[in-house]
């Protein structure tokens, strides 16, 4: 069904290039993944990986997953906002929203939205609790947490190393920016694709992690990796140096390894999983590889 898998470790850090930005590629089969260097310099920018989706899509054949959150919650409250406004009630208008209200953040940054009059309320940071806020989760990440793959993290809250608030916002002005340009990619679930068609997913690198029977949330030695990649059905990382490895970048070569692992299972549930209804699908998303 995919020729590529692609796993893009996301960051909502300001700045331009930032360490935390990591990808890797697996080929179809059992190939090892492989780091891709960022094309100028030692780290990449949000703008560049945006280039290195475009090109990978129009080449077509891929499956990009991504670590963030693909939407906001709904379904708990049965609305996105709880005074009532702006009246949104679907995810690709979340996506434009957070892109306009972050006009004015360079780089794909995304404050504005945590900090406008409006939405501020909701969250807490340090030094701030907002006082609407509450540790809302989507479906999908509820599930994920009762399934026992990991302590999937609230979007709203911003603290602790755990928080993907600022990320997934960062990420949500990707997306719109994505399908305002790439008429042909799909970002499942809100669209399924065709065979051949270039897809775009939410994953959770944990996820894989324990699918691949490694107890712990990062891989931390050679052994670890070539381990978690061996479960995975792949053959072992061939970079120079494997103990140099940051937890970025062994994240996505794991991760890459893991989609391609998912999808070679032929697991229906993994494009229909258990509890994502029509409603779900447009408001809220789903992690891939959650069932």
């Amino acid at each position: 069904m995919f020729e590529r898998f692609v796993a893009i470790d996301w960051s909502g850090a300001k700045g331009k290039h930032l360490p935390g930005l990591a990808i890797a590629i697996a080929d179809a089969g059992q190939a090892a993944p492989c780091l891709v260097a960022p094309p100028r310099g030692n780290a990449w920018s949000r703008q560049e990986v945006v280039a290195f989706i475009e090109d990978q899509v129009r080449q077509g054949g891929v499956l990009i997953g991504m670590d963030f959150s693909f939407s906001l919650p709904f379904m708990d409250a049965g609305r996105y906002f709880p005074f009532g406004s702006p009246k949104v009630d679907n995810a690709r208008d979340i996506w434009r929203l957070v892109e306009r209200v972050c006009a004015g953040d360079d780089h794909l940054y995304a404050r504005h939205f945590v900090e406008a009059d409006r939405f501020a309320p909701l969250f807490r940071w340090p030094g701030h609790l907002g006082g609407a806020y509450k540790p809302r989760l989507r479906v999908t990440e509820a599930r994920c947490r009762d399934a026992g793959f990991g302590p999937a993290e609230s979007v709203y809250n911003l603290i602790g190393p755990a928080q993907v608030g600022l990320a997934s916002l960062s990420g949500m002005r990707l997306l719109a920016r994505l399908c305002e340009r790439l008429r042909s990619l799909v970002v499942w679930p809100f669209a399924t694709p065709a065979t051949g068609q270039s897809c775009l997913v939410e994953m959770y690198s944990r996820l894989f992690l324990k699918r691949a029977g490694i107890h712990g949330v990062k891989v931390r030695t050679p052994d670890q990796l070539k381990a978690a990649l061996d479960a995975l059905g792949s053959a072992p990382f061939r970079g120079e140096d494997a103990s140099a490895l940051s937890d970025h970048e062994t994240d996505v070569l794991v991760s890459a390894a893991g989609l391609r692992n998912l999808v070679a299972g032929g697991d229906p549930a993994i494009w229909k999983p258990p509890g994502l209804s029509d409603k779900v699908r447009l408001t809220e998303g789903w992690t891939f590889g959650v069932v």
